[in-house]
């Protein structure tokens, strides 16, 4: 996945690494381990500030994801309302660029611009 982003992302790209061990040297880009970091912003996230927008404000363009190890954290952590923020932010503010072998790679879509 690291490969996959190093050969297809823009040279800027900021990634947020979940449950992907301790690969960073791999990574031609700039490639943050941040389960703590991601555990503050779904629990301080609420309807006025999504969580891809907090994302987005830490610069972050793209989520790189151990699936089997991502699922049984956010099991654990989150209460069920958390849970329910998580699972709508998945489904609206993410697109899935790739996955293979269990990972996962999802690019941050745009912050909608007011009007």
């Amino acid at each position: 996945m690291i490969a996959y982003a190093n050969d297809h992302l823009a040279a800027d790209a900021k990634l947020l690494g979940l449950f992907m061990g301790n690969r960073r040297y791999y990574s031609d880009r700039d490639l943050v381990f941040g389960r703590n970091l991601f555990l503050k912003i779904v629990r301080n996230a609420d309807a006025f500030t999504p969580i891809r927008d907090a994302l987005k404000q830490q610069g972050f363009s793209h989520l790189l994801i151990r699936f089997d190890l991502f699922n049984n954290w956010a099991d654990r952590q989150f209460s069920a309302e958390e849970k329910k923020r998580l699972k709508d932010f998945f489904a609206r503010d993410v697109k899935q660029v790739v996955s293979s072998g269990g990972f996962g790679l999802f690019e941050l879509l745009a912050i909608p611009k007011a009007y």
